[in-house]
């Protein structure tokens, strides 16, 4: 449906996305909430803000796994809509409270959700809002969500080098960690490290 046709119907529209997103059926909120991106172009950006984006917030606490991590997947697609601003104050607290959720597979996903939206927003606002969860998230007690972080330091570096340099320590405890996967993908990582630090820091920091 092209925004033009909407018409008296766009509330009617809205209403169902509504019911979906609160809709007693798992299967339901699965199936929106793993497309909800598309939303954010579906409507008029005063309809984005005022009605469709804070509904991510509730798929976003929602009490399915599945539905968390489908969610934390279509995030960044509001953030040019809805402007910095606004898409810091909704979804920093949400991935906050995430970032202790007991599901690896949510954290996983989270991390992923704040290492994008940190590089979108750019370092001024990520050095308050997402930037600690970075540091967080790349201590968390499963490696596969040490994993998500290792695996996108080549954005970190570039983006976030103050970021990077307060991960030094914690990375060179990583390049010995006892997880087999996390040996493998600081391996993999190697080039976005001696892009930032140099070949000799490299050696003298992480390969002693």
């Amino acid at each position: 449906m092209h925004k033009k046709d909407a018409g008296v119907t766009l509330s009617d529209m809205i209403q169902i996305v509504k019911c979906c997103v609160e809709d007693h059926s798992w299967r339901m909120r699965t199936a929106i909430a793993t497309n909800y991106g598309k939303f954010a172009t579906c409507f008029s950006s005063s309809d984005v803000c005022a009605e469709i984006f804070p509904l991510l917030g509730t798929l976003l606490v929602d009490t399915e796994i599945d539905i968390r991590v489908s969610a934390c997947a279509t995030g960044v697609d509001f953030l040019d809509i809805v402007g910095v601003a606004d898409y810091l104050k909704e979804i920093s607290p949400i991935c906050q409270q995430l970032s202790d959720d007991d599901a690896p597979n949510a954290r996983k996903a989270v991390a992923d959700l704040v290492v994008d939206s940190a590089v979108k927003v750019g370092q001024d606002h990520a050095a308050s809002h997402l930037n600690p969860l970075i540091m967080k998230f790349i201590g968390d007690v499963d490696p596969l969500v040490r994993i998500r972080i290792i695996s996108k330091l080549s954005a970190i570096t570039e983006k976030f080098p103050q970021v990077f340099n307060r991960l030094t320590s914690t990375l060179q405890d990583l390049f010995s960690d006892p997880k087999w996967r996390v040996d493998k993908q600081m391996i993999l990582a190697i080039s976005a490290v001696v892009k930032h630090l140099g070949q000799d820091d490299l050696l003298g920091q992480f390969l002693p």
